[in-house]
């Protein structure tokens, strides 16, 4: 594996680790308040804690903490799906991989952003490349891969589309496939106004918003591990 191809796993894998860390110092926090029953915030006066004068920390705020939680888990799951399927358009980039080159799900893929490219209003044939390295560029953006609606019948099917595999949400009698999905639908509700965080947090245990995050981030990075392999073996080309 070049120094390229590994700089681009590292980085794969560095983004999720970091925002895996965020969701888990949000759960943390959040168990934390649940535990001590916190009602207030504390700051430091003269070198000791004291109270924040006039400001409680009540249930109904702890719900809207609480419900921010499934934001949070959603930006996951769709910048570590929306990062791991840019990594492997990096890594054709970086091996050179001409169009004529790749299997049949990635000719599909790559014909699917080109066709998107030249019906636009505005299409941009102004590439230095020869038309078969061209095609690899043309109509894909990383920022327009999703739309708020990734759970894991949507990782299957990318995972699909492009050739690699993921590993399966039910097995050993899990229920991931659930726990993404509610990530899923509680963002597209909050998002949209269908449910206040209010409402979302009185629904949400703390208990079970950590099971749902750890559960998420387990199932996310044996995803990764997928693609980690799939662009380690260059399995989306035809040539070794």
């Amino acid at each position: 594996m070049t120094p390229d191809i590994d700089a681009i796993i590292s980085s794969l894998y560095k983004d999720f680790r970091d925002r895996s860390q965020e969701v888990k110092r949000y759960t943390q926090f959040i168990q934390v308040i649940a535990d001590k029953k916190a009602i207030g915030l504390s700051h430091l006066s003269e070198g000791e804690l004291a109270p924040v004068d006039g400001f409680t920390l009540d249930r109904d705020l702890v719900k809207t903490i609480r419900a921010s939680g499934y934001l949070l888990l959603y930006n996951l799951v769709e910048s570590t799906l929306s990062n791991a399927i840019d990594s492997i358009h990096q890594a054709i980039d970086v091996h050179g991989v001409e169009f004529n080159q790749l299997n049949k799900n990635m000719k599909e893929v790559t014909l699917s952003h080109f066709k998107k490219a030249i019906s636009g209003k505005k299409s941009d044939f102004s590439s230095p490349h020869p038309i078969q390295v061209a095609m690899l560029k043309m109509g894909y953006a990383k920022e327009s891969l999703f739309s708020g609606n990734i759970d894991c019948k949507e990782i299957r099917e990318i995972a699909k589309k492009y050739g690699f595999l993921v590993p399966d949400p039910k097995l050993n009698g899990r229920n991931v496939g659930d726990y993404v999905l509610e990530v899923k639908s509680k963002r597209n509700d909050l998002a949209h106004g269908s449910i206040s965080f209010e409402r979302c947090g009185r629904e949400t245990a703390p208990e079970h918003l950590i099971l749902v995050a750890d559960q998420t981030i387990l199932y996310l990075r044996a995803v990764l591990r997928s693609v980690s392999y799939f662009i380690r073996y260059k399995q989306f080309s035809e040539i070794e």
